[in-house]
């Protein structure tokens, strides 16, 4: 078998189906064939056509480096990467199509911060960072475009700062959902401050069950 590379062609131009293809290349970007989860917690894989990542790097306590592979085509990343104790900060992968993100870090008890990923097609986040027992830093505006209302137990057990307690209330209130729930709480996270108590106040009056420390 030989690899086949197609010049400058973007992944819509190639057609799969000659007897013998063992791989096919956009110039030097490897596009077929996609390796499927769960992962046995390798990073060296390609993953541009996953849709699911459940449980793909789940219990790899020895992973202390995340690669920034290609996610772009992923919608489910359910426990994803749960007890991956050794992580201490994550890179900024694509996450535009992510859809449900139930304990995708949970239990990532190294985690000191989290980047700005999208989420803007995020609809599901319990547990999310549940257990993150490190995890100080959470950015602003993460979901001021998100119709999620599924926060339970999302940032329980965390370690949050103030500032980053009231990022994640502000952004959930500046979202307009309403009948929802979040979890801020235990761990040794701060209660909000004077902006996100008053955030807490608007999502209360949207119905929302809002609990912080």
């Amino acid at each position: 078998m030989r690899d086949f590379k197609i010049g400058s062609a973007t992944p819509s131009d190639i057609r799969i189906g000659t007897a013998g293809v063992s791989a096919v290349y956009c110039g030097s970007v490897l596009v077929w064939p996609c390796d499927r989860p769960p992962y046995n917690c390798r990073t060296d894989v390609n993953t541009f056509c996953v849709t699911d990542f459940t449980e793909a790097w789940d219990g790899c306590t020895e992973l202390t480096i995340f690669p920034q592979l290609d996610t772009s085509s992923g919608v489910i990343f359910k426990n994803a990467w749960s007890f991956c104790w050794g992580l201490t900060s994550f890179p900024l992968i694509d996450t535009s199509n992510g859809v449900n993100f139930d304990s995708a870090w949970a239990n990532c008890s190294g985690l000191i911060s989290f980047p700005s990923v999208d989420f803007s097609s995020g609809l599901y986040f319990d547990s999310a960072w549940n257990g993150c027992t490190s995890l100080v830093d959470f950015p602003p505006n993460m979901f001021d475009t998100c119709a999620a209302t599924q926060f339970t137990y999302a940032w329980s057990g965390c370690a949050l700062s103030q500032s980053s307690v009231d990022n994640i209330l502000v952004s959930l209130d500046v979202a307009g959902q309403s009948n929802g729930r979040v979890n801020i709480d235990f761990g040794t996270s701060s209660p909000p401050g004077p902006a996100g108590l008053a955030a807490k106040a608007a999502l209360q009056a949207k119905y929302w069950y809002v609990f912080t420390n």
